[in-house]
């Protein structure tokens, strides 16, 4: 089962409700956190490096990032780690990597819901269901 946002996690679950696919993250380090420890507005080097399983490139460092900011309200959301660890306000200028994360920003920039695809831009709007445990 997968708890509550407020739980200890070490894992993050994406399903893409119009298509079945499912997509989750493990933490490298093992090491099991909380959102309020990690802090709403988390950067990427907060909460480390990340395998993909499911429908997720398992060729991809990953990074997970907390976003709920002034601007920017995603969530989690997971993203390739380029070299450069991303924050809320700062995507590394990542064109490349596939992006797991809502639609939450006040402007223009990064509407709609990314699942397996880079989301460093506008994308379609989807159902998408996230979950920790």
């Amino acid at each position: 089962p997968w708890p509550s946002l407020m739980g200890h996690f070490e894992e993050v679950l994406y399903v893409n409700e119009s298509s079945g696919e499912m997509a989750w993250f493990s933490r490298n380090s093992g090491v099991r956190t909380t959102i309020a420890a990690a802090g709403y507005n988390a950067a990427g080097f907060l909460l480390g490096e990340w395998t993909g399983h499911g429908v997720a490139r398992t060729d991809t460092t990953y990074q997970l990032n907390i976003c709920d900011d002034a601007w920017m309200w995603v969530g989690l959301m997971v993203s390739g780690y380029t070299g450069c660890w991303k924050q809320c306000c700062h995507r590394c200028s990542d064109t490349s990597t596939d992006y797991y994360r809502t639609d939450g920003d006040t402007g223009s920039s990064y509407n709609g819901v990314s699942f397996a695809e880079n989301g460093h831009h506008n994308v379609s709007d989807k159902t998408m269901s996230v979950g920790i445990r």
